[in-house]
């Protein structure tokens, strides 16, 4: 589709937050992933750096999303709620017809993002706390 679109006033993106680093080597003009909503500092640093050609550095920070994102994306609205509350920006609260996010994958989501991703990843809501 990039290549398709070249010479048009058409840009590409992708959603999948483990392919972006792929992406906007090949000519996508950005992203649209879930994994960027948590981490939205980490995947505008990723596309900073591939526009600088800091290729080296946005390789690394894509490689840091993939263990949020396989954790992440099986599990669709419970894991991202679960998400949110690691990152202590609201409840865990679900409405039917969702279930929790199963353990040990809900404990193993929260210690991951507590861990491995902080303020200078994530939100200026996460630097408050």
């Amino acid at each position: 589709m990039v290549l398709a679109t070249r010479d048009l006033d058409f840009g590409v993106m992708v959603a999948n937050g483990k392919l972006i680093y792929v992406s906007l080597m090949v000519g996508c003009v950005g992203a649209a992933s879930p994994e960027a909503a948590f981490l939205p500092k980490l995947y505008v640093d990723m596309y900073n750096a591939v526009k600088a050609g800091n290729l080296t550095r946005a390789w690394e920070l894509q490689q840091k999303v993939f263990p949020f994102s396989d954790l992440l994306q099986p599990f669709d609205v419970p894991s991202s709620k679960a998400a949110l509350l690691a990152l202590g920006l609201g409840e865990e609260h679900l409405s039917r017809p969702f279930l929790p996010m199963p353990e040990p994958h809900r404990q193993m989501l929260i210690d991951l993002v507590r861990s491995d991703y902080g303020p200078e990843y994530t939100s200026p809501a996460m630097a408050r706390r």
